[in-house]
């Protein structure tokens, strides 16, 4: 019994790690395809939410110039988001300080 059990685990963790490696090639696939970094970050964050099975994914970017924040290479500053969450911190402008 404990074996049958140890077994099931051991299948899930080996299927929820193929699902995260066929997403990772995904991501790479689209990466290379999709130049828009206004089109391609949106696709990129929901395949890895789904991929993932994760509640939210966001990326973000350093404002090296200080386009964004005014300060050059100060603030990580949210460029796609997922589902609403996403949506209302990319209305708001979120980000975050770098080393703060």
């Amino acid at each position: 019994m404990v074996s049958t059990m140890e077994n099931r685990r051991l299948l899930h963790q080996i299927q929820r790690r193929s699902t995260q490696l066929e997403t990772s090639a995904e991501v790479s696939r689209i990466a290379s395809t999709i130049l828009d970094p206004s089109e391609l970050l949106p696709e990129v964050v929901e395949l890895i939410k789904k991929g993932f099975d994760l509640y939210y994914a966001g990326i973000f970017l350093i404002d090296e110039s200080g386009e964004l924040t005014g300060e050059p290479n100060k603030w990580a500053v949210l460029q796609a988001g997922s589902g609403q969450p996403g949506r209302q911190m990319l209305e708001t402008g979120h980000k975050l300080e770098i080393g703060g």
